[in-house]
């Protein structure tokens, strides 16, 4: 009942959300029964990340990251583009 009390009082902002976003990178489980223990990972942006100089391999930064600091996306998700332009 407290639960519902404190939901209640959460107030839904109108900013983009990263998984509606072209550049959202799900993260993908190597293992599959990992999904079933770490629900919680969040994916990447691919907008964000760096080469590695040895391997080649393009390292995505996190989108939670992303969203944190203003320089990138930030709060108001500057470089969201939705997944479907009709959407919003």
């Amino acid at each position: 009942m407290s639960l519902r009390l404190f939901s209640s009082l959460i107030k839904k902002n109108q900013k983009p959300i990263c998984i509606e976003c072209t550049h959202y990178i799900e993260y993908k489980h190597k293992n599959p029964y990992d999904e079933i223990y770490d629900k919680y990972r969040m994916g990447y942006c691919s907008r964000f990340g760096n080469q590695n100089l040895v391997t080649g391999e393009v390292e995505y930064e996190d989108a939670l990251d992303c969203r944190k600091i203003s320089s990138k996306c930030g709060e108001n998700g500057v470089h969201y583009y939705p997944k479907n332009k009709y959407l919003k």
